[in-house]
């Protein structure tokens, strides 16, 4: 921290800030306050520069520090820590470790632990105040306070978290409990999964040892799943970004991912991409609850875009026939037949929707065809197929329930044995929950975002390359030719696509709107506030739009339509292919060089006019 470090008291908040904050700090830092104070939304636009990264670090973490005094209690790591995925599947993975099949029950780790656990409960006392009447009463007060919010910032992308975690680095708030959560892709370690380009799928079959595998790194996660330890012992005295933590998980042979997952409960402040806070799917899949959380999102000048493709899904014909097909597999097996079966007859009567109007397509291009509906029409044609807001409700809970783990008493080596009841692959349970998290919006409140959708079915084409089979001699034997005459055919593939298009923001604003305690929207252009604002659906009850930090003074705009030669500056195709331009342009730019000593930012039309310059900067140098 810088040692000019200031402290400011806004709203009854000591904020302590590195430096002399600037006035559109100030104002900024006055208005998140107030609008964490009483609840409030707070729409904040702020010019590029202007810090307010650091202005919204300081005033989020220094009101969530003053809660400590009030009405609040911020639970430990490990009070009422949640059984997260992690958690279960190392509870999982560990009770498989230890068991073994051929021992008795009372061997058996899991059914020994319950037993344990039954017999230990107490029998209320009426004589003297017990163990477990203390607890109570501590969990009642605990129960009558209000829980401190959570943090969640959010940013555009990796890159940016990296910056912001520098920035916090800089603050009294440094060592704040925090996480950032990212994809297996900036955080796996396991060398058995890095190389592949599906990691995701890779991952869940060794987690669930599909091959006979399971995941070493993954063993380790409680090796860093809580912040003490990896502030004492592994050195993360301060705000820390995905690197650092990846670097960490290597040295202890651990997994960062499901670490940097599993610090989110015990965490103050955690760190993503706003996509992650928008996208119900991710949301789910990442365990992140919003309910009475601070959401800020920041440089959100294009959160429009991220909103509409976070409530829009596009699947293809082929993966919902494989749906079909899996779905079928385990009615035939009468695997949990009652909750399967609706699912089944759903993807049968999308899939013969979607072959009855390859008659409806319209060509649009070069071997492309499409039909697009209104959210409108789509739910009337559904209705035809007998999908209503009422069997979409039963729908939902089928899948929920086809979803859950459950275990049955069958037969292992020709004993009795709990057994679990096989459950669709994640492919399928992706691909069903994205559909229905589309359908959800269109019929939820009345279908009062229908109009907001459009449908699209289309049809395209796709050339692969394939292998020719091994044919028969004469004597039937099959023969495969040389290497270098078995050439590969190029085969062309017709591909139905079916796309639900989400055309408002506010759609997918409306989960979080109404849950979260306060949202922070901040970015260097978001005027006009009004429109901005009604587009996401979301009312700002505190706006502020803040003035630059650099004085009127020290601006001025202009054009240089010549160089130090006298040279004219005609930038077209012709001129700056020559040595002329090149060399007077170069001349200019060492010119204003030596002039403005506190470094300048040029911007040149293309990559190549750029290396020509820094060839002759280096030259003339």
């Amino acid at each position: 921290m810088a040692s000019s470090a200031v402290e400011y008291t806004i709203g009854g908040v000591k904020i302590h800030f590195p430096c002399k904050a600037y006035p559109s700090q100030l104002s900024m830092m006055n208005s998140i306050v107030r609008g964490l104070n009483y609840g409030q939304h707070c729409l904040l636009e702020s010019p590029t520069g202007s810090g307010k990264s650091l202005a919204l670090l300081c005033s989020t973490l220094a009101w969530q520090r003053a809660q400590f005094g009030k009405n609040f209690f911020l639970p430990s790591e490990t009070q009422g820590r949640k059984a997260s995925i992690a958690s279960r599947l190392s509870e999982k993975l560990q009770a498989s470790v230890n068991s073994d099949g051929d021992r008795e029950d009372d061997f058996k780790p899991d059914r020994k632990r319950i037993r344990s656990v039954e017999q230990k409960v107490p029998e209320p006392c009426s004589r003297c105040p017990c163990a477990s009447t203390k607890d109570t009463v501590k969990e009642k007060a605990k129960d009558d306070k209000k829980r401190i919010p959570k943090i969640f910032f959010g940013t555009r992308t990796h890159k940016q978290i990296t910056q912001i975690a520098h920035e916090l680095k800089r603050t009294v708030y440094s060592s704040v409990h925090m996480t950032i959560l990212s994809s297996r892709d900036h955080t796996c370690v396991n060398p058995e999964v890095v190389p592949h380009f599906n990691r995701n799928e890779r991952c869940k079959d060794l987690l669930e040892a599909k091959n006979g595998k399971s995941c070493r790194f993954y063993h380790g996660v409680q090796k860093m799943r809580d912040h003490h330890t990896l502030q004492r012992v592994h050195g993360l005295h301060e705000a820390w970004d995905v690197e650092d933590l990846v670097t960490v998980a290597k040295r202890l042979r651990s997994c960062s991912y499901y670490a940097a997952r599993e610090l989110m409960q015990g965490a103050s402040i955690i760190f993503c991409p706003y996509n992650y806070l928008l996208d119900p799917m991710i949301r789910e899949s990442m365990e992140i609850d919003l309910a009475g959380q601070i959401l800020v999102l920041d440089e959100a000048h294009n959160i429009e875009d991220c909103a509409r493709e976070s409530a829009s899904f596009t699947l293809d014909e082929s993966s919902l026939k494989t749906c079909r097909e899996e779905l079928d597999s385990m009615v035939k097996n009468n695997i949990r037949r009652s909750q399967h079966e609706p699912l089944r007859d759903f993807c049968y009567a999308l899939i013969n929707w979607i072959q009855e109007c390859q008659v409806l397509l319209s060509e649009r291009g070069y071997e492309s065809a499409s039909k697009v509906w209104s959210g409108k029409d789509i739910l009337g044609i559904f209705y035809g197929l007998g999908i209503t807001a009422d069997t979409f409700r039963m729908l939902k809970q089928n899948l929920a329930a086809v979803l859950e783990k459950e275990e049955r008493v069958g037969l292992v080596h020709g004993k009795e044995d709990m057994v679990q009841v096989p459950t669709i692959s994640s492919m399928t349970s992706t691909v069903l929950k994205n559909l229905f998290m589309v359908l959800d919006f269109l019929y939820r409140d009345n279908c009062r975002f229908a109009e907001d959708y459009k449908v699209a079915l289309q049809r395209s084409y796709s050339w692969t390359n394939q292998v020719p089979p091994d044919v028969p001699d004469a004597q039937g034997f099959l023969v495969r030719p040389r290497p270098r005459r078995r050439q590969t055919a190029r085969v062309k593939t017709e591909i139905h696509t079916l796309s639900f298009w989400c055309l408002n923001p506010a759609v997918a604003f409306s989960d979080l709107s109404g849950t979260v305690r306060s949202i922070v929207l901040t970015s260097g252009t978001l005027s006009p506030m009004g429109s901005f604002s009604s587009e996401l659906g979301v009312k700002f009850s505190i706006q502020l739009e803040a003035n630059h930090v650099i004085n009127k003074s020290q601006v001025w705009v202009g054009t240089v339509g010549a160089g130090p030669q006298g040279k004219k500056l005609c930038a077209t195709f012709q001129h700056t292919e020559t040595y002329a331009f090149q060399d007077e342009v170069g001349d200019l730019l060492l010119h204003i060089c030596k002039v403005i000593a506190k470094g300048v930012l040029c911007f040149l039309p293309s990559y190549k006019v750029s290396i020509q310059q820094n060839k002759l900067k280096n030259k003339k140098a």
